[in-house]
């Protein structure tokens, strides 16, 4: 009888552990197909800020910083696959570079048949094909929003195909821009921001929410995103309010500027064009 409660407990004992590595299996698939956000990781942002600043690139040759810009791209996707920033540049990048575009194209058809229910994967193949093939990049834009639609950047795509071209649509290009900043509502994405010059009535929701991130930033590089704010609260304010709208950024100012004790050229110019 003793034997057979231990083979009993044995049994239980490594029902609980295969259980357990199940789960522990599950929950990894699970986080390492987690869909990027609104916003770069910090860790992504800081080698980005680090290793592609302005200073450094306009000293080299285009060929030179072309190169060193995919290679941090590449590096970054090979540490950070899950992350969006690093395809979006590297794809936009291509667009100054044909000679290689075809094998990115390539590179990144094959990565979404590969993972069909992955709508990163579809959303990156859709935005390779943005421009080249636009029923394709449509019929992949629209697959990753519809297993997805809480990812936001398909939509931001969706809404700049349907704005333009044969397959403009103003409706869907309005709908979809509105799910993107739906979901990243304070977004300096400069697509984002193009598009939304043609949403006047999104803009007072998009401002609102930028001033309101931003009243608790403390990072140089994205405090200048006030430039944003100030342009939006302009042209959604009547001028007989501009005069108050004067004062806020003059309030703005104050706080910001005591905020970079290490002020270069490009912050004082920032400045500038906010006393202006």
């Amino acid at each position: 009888a003793q034997e057979t409660t231990m083979k009993r407990a044995s049994a239980s004992f490594l029902s609980t552990v295969l259980a357990v590595t199940v789960l522990a299996a599950t929950s990894f698939a699970q986080s390492s197909r987690a869909l990027p956000g609104c916003e770069p990781a910090p860790e992504v942002r800081k080698i980005l800020e680090e290793k592609l600043n302005d200073k450094d690139l306009e000293k080299m040759k285009f060929s030179d910083r072309a190169a060193l810009r995919r290679a941090v791209y590449d590096e970054l996707l090979a540490k950070y696959p899950r992350e969006v920033e690093p395809y979006n540049r590297l794809i936009m990048d291509a667009h100054e570079d044909p000679s290689w575009y075809s094998a990115l194209q390539e590179r990144f058809r094959k990565q979404a048949e590969k993972s069909p229910d992955d709508p990163l994967a579809l959303y990156v193949a859709g935005f390779a094909w943005f421009g080249r093939n636009t029923p394709e990049s449509l019929r992949l834009l629209e697959a990753a929003n519809a297993k997805a639609p809480k990812f936001p950047w398909p939509a931001l795509l969706l809404a700049a195909a349907y704005s333009m071209g044969k397959r403009m649509d103003s409706q869907k290009s309005s709908e979809n821009l509105m799910a993107f900043f739906g979901v990243c509502p304070a977004s300096t994405n400069e697509l984002g921001q193009m598009l939304l010059g043609m949403n006047a009535g999104l803009q007072p929701k998009v401002a609102k929410a930028l001033r309101a991130r931003l009243e608790t930033e403390a990072d140089p590089a994205r405090l200048k995103d006030y430039g944003t704010v100030w342009s939006l609260e302009f042209r959604t304010h009547a001028p007989q309010e501009h005069d108050v709208l004067r004062q806020q950024v003059a309030k703005d100012l104050k706080r910001i500027e005591s905020l970079n004790p290490k002020p270069d050229s490009g912050w004082q110019a920032f400045l500038i064009n906010g006393y202006k």
